[in-house]
Protein backbone atom coordinates (compact mmCIF):
# COMPACT_ATOMS: atom_id res chain seq x y z
CA UNK A 1 0.00 0.00 0.00
CA UNK A 2 1.38 3.66 -1.01
CA UNK A 3 1.37 6.41 1.19
CA UNK A 4 -1.33 8.00 -0.86
CA UNK A 5 -3.41 4.90 -0.42
CA UNK A 6 -3.08 4.98 3.61
CA UNK A 7 -3.65 8.34 3.69
CA UNK A 8 -6.84 8.08 2.74
CA UNK A 9 -7.89 5.05 4.52
CA UNK A 10 -6.72 6.17 7.99
CA UNK A 11 -6.46 9.97 7.75
CA UNK A 12 -9.25 12.77 8.07
CA UNK A 13 -9.77 14.46 4.97
CA UNK A 14 -7.99 17.69 4.76
CA UNK A 15 -11.26 19.86 4.78
CA UNK A 16 -12.80 17.65 7.99
CA UNK A 17 -10.04 18.45 10.49
CA UNK A 18 -9.82 22.30 10.65
CA UNK A 19 -13.37 22.28 10.66
CA UNK A 20 -13.84 19.90 13.43
CA UNK A 21 -10.82 21.79 15.71
CA UNK A 22 -13.01 24.73 14.91
CA UNK A 23 -16.07 23.19 15.96
CA UNK A 24 -14.31 21.68 19.43
CA UNK A 25 -11.87 24.58 20.52
CA UNK A 26 -14.59 27.57 20.12
CA UNK A 27 -17.80 26.09 20.91
CA UNK A 28 -20.24 28.89 19.64
CA UNK A 29 -17.74 31.28 18.76
CA UNK A 30 -14.32 32.28 18.08
CA UNK A 31 -12.57 34.36 20.34
CA UNK A 32 -8.94 36.29 20.67
CA UNK A 33 -6.41 34.24 22.64
CA UNK A 34 -5.08 37.31 23.84
CA UNK A 35 -7.69 39.35 25.54
CA UNK A 36 -10.81 37.29 25.01
CA UNK A 37 -12.34 39.85 22.89
CA UNK A 38 -15.24 38.12 21.01
CA UNK A 39 -14.93 40.92 18.28
CA UNK A 40 -12.83 39.35 15.79
CA UNK A 41 -13.08 39.61 11.91
CA UNK A 42 -12.60 36.49 9.84
CA UNK A 43 -9.02 36.87 7.38
CA UNK A 44 -8.80 34.11 4.67
CA UNK A 45 -6.43 30.46 5.38
CA UNK A 46 -3.77 29.34 6.37
CA UNK A 47 -1.43 27.29 4.23
CA UNK A 48 -2.72 24.45 6.42
CA UNK A 49 -6.28 25.05 5.85
CA UNK A 50 -6.95 26.32 9.35
CA UNK A 51 -9.27 29.78 9.73
CA UNK A 52 -7.09 33.10 10.02
CA UNK A 53 -8.86 35.66 12.34
CA UNK A 54 -8.03 39.51 13.41
CA UNK A 55 -8.93 40.76 16.89
CA UNK A 56 -10.84 43.85 16.56
CA UNK A 57 -9.59 45.63 19.53
CA UNK A 58 -6.04 44.52 19.62
CA UNK A 59 -5.39 44.04 16.04
CA UNK A 60 -3.62 40.79 16.47
CA UNK A 61 -3.74 37.67 14.31
CA UNK A 62 -4.77 34.35 15.38
CA UNK A 63 -5.64 31.29 13.60
CA UNK A 64 -7.38 28.02 14.61
CA UNK A 65 -3.90 26.68 15.60
CA UNK A 66 -2.68 29.10 18.11
CA UNK A 67 -2.36 28.02 21.06
CA UNK A 68 -2.62 24.46 20.74
CA UNK A 69 -0.39 21.63 20.36
CA UNK A 70 -0.71 21.64 16.46
CA UNK A 71 0.80 25.03 16.16
CA UNK A 72 4.24 25.71 14.94
CA UNK A 73 4.19 22.04 13.58
CA UNK A 74 5.00 21.66 10.02
CA UNK A 75 3.10 18.45 9.45
CA UNK A 76 -0.15 18.81 7.67
CA UNK A 77 -2.95 19.29 9.82
CA UNK A 78 -4.71 15.95 8.85
CA UNK A 79 -1.30 14.15 9.71
CA UNK A 80 -1.15 16.15 13.12
CA UNK A 81 -4.51 14.05 13.95
CA UNK A 82 -3.19 11.15 13.38
CA UNK A 83 -0.13 11.08 15.87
Amino acid sequence: MDREAVREVFLPGREDCPEYLRKMRWKERVKCTCCGSLKIWADGYTRKGARKYECCEWGRYLNDLTGTIFEGHHFQIEEMFYM
